[in-house]
């Protein structure tokens, strides 16, 4: 097991906008990749997943392990809008879990691989 290091069965990727930047930090119990920047949303969602896919590799804890994003695209208050993103058969689906907003279908995608900015319907 990695030398001693310990597996957490989740690993959190916090994922924030940092000027024209994507930035990344890590929540886990045991042992989690780097904090690292990347120019793209599309490229941080990328690089956390490799770097989280490599560090389980042919590990025992991998079968349990699971990877969650949050991730906070608007200026301001990061945490005042949280979206729980779901797959609903082909779509994907953001819910506001505190009920502020309507929920958004497919909008959060499209939004986070073209322009890096939100999109409101």
């Amino acid at each position: 097991m990695l030398g001693g290091m310990k597996l957490a069965n989740l690993v959190t990727c916090i994922v924030e906008r940092d000027k024209s930047k994507w930035k990344l930090m890590w929540v886990a119990d045991g042992t989690a990749p780097r904090d690292f920047s990347a120019e793209s949303l599309t490229a941080a969602l990328d690089g956390a997943s490799s770097q989280t896919a490599a560090l389980y590799a042919n590990q025992v804890e991998a079968a349990e392990a699971e990877l969650q994003f949050a991730i906070y695209p608007w200026k301001g208050k990061p945490g005042d809008v949280i979206l729980d993103i779901t797959k609903e058969g082909g779509d994907m689906k953001a819910t506001d879990i505190q009920g502020i907003r309507n929920h958004i279908h497919r909008a959060i995608v499209r939004w986070s691989r073209r322009s890096g900015r939100a999109v409101r319907p």
